[in-house]
């Protein structure tokens, strides 16, 4: 019991830390990001692969996003002052796979991680399900305007807002006893490019959106 309240209490301290360390990211914020997950690798069963996710706060542009979720993007690779910052961002939460640690059983451990949002998806908000190209642990989305891949949400799978969500909630992917988690077993393809989507700065550099989002019934990857 006391080494579980003593994990607990450095878990807890982690997220002050993560909340309190500062007004923008820093090599040193990407470190207790990394600290905050436990820096953990992902299970390889977790990578290449599409993963179910529940998006943590509505979304926005990276610089409105509360210290502690701009910390996770930023360990992500989405750093102030590049291309990046302009584009469309969701700050997503999933779960391990694989064995429990100490008290926590399979799939309640979760990885706070991120992904770009493709133009034609509407404006995600907390408590979506969607599915995410899941490619790698740290450093997902770097150099992404460079690149053109990194994690991206490819589709929503269960929408907040719509009236059957509690049905579609329960029958979406899950981890042991963690809903709305865990792999799609949709098909992985070879890169982003072959998804079709399009990726374009939403913001300008202090975070004015340049045109507004999709409406609902415009996304065709739903």
């Amino acid at each position: 019991m006391k080494t579980s309240h003593a994990i607990l209490k450095y878990i807890a301290a982690l997220t002050l830390t993560a909340s309190v360390a500062g007004c923008s990211s820093t090599p040193v914020s990407k470190a207790i990001t990394k600290a905050y997950n436990l820096g953990q690798e992902l299970p390889a069963d977790m990578v290449k692969t599409n993963q179910a996710a529940m998006v943590g706060f509505d979304e926005t542009w990276v610089g409105n996003y509360g210290v502690a979720a701009r910390n996770s993007l930023y360990g992500q690779g989405v750093e102030k002052d590049t291309p990046e910052y302009k584009l469309r961002a969701a700050r997503v939460n999933l779960a391990i796979s694989g064995p429990g640690v100490l008290w926590v059983s399979e799939g309640g451990l979760l990885y706070t991680g991120g992904a770009y949002v493709p133009d034609q998806l509407p404006q995600l908000r907390a408590g979506d399900i969607v599915e995410v190209r899941q490619t790698g642990t740290w450093d997902t989305m770097k150099d992404f305007s460079k690149t053109g891949e990194g994690n991206i949400v490819v589709r929503i799978i269960c929408r907040k807002s719509d009236p059957a969500y509690e049905k579609c909630f329960e029958d979406a992917p899950r981890i042991n006893k963690t809903k709305g988690v865990g792999r799609t077993n949709t098909p992985y393809p070879a890169s982003v490019r072959d998804y079709g989507f399009t990726f374009t700065p939403m913001f300008d550099h202090k975070g004015q959106a340049l045109r507004p989002y999709p409406q609902e019934d415009t996304s065709a990857a739903q």
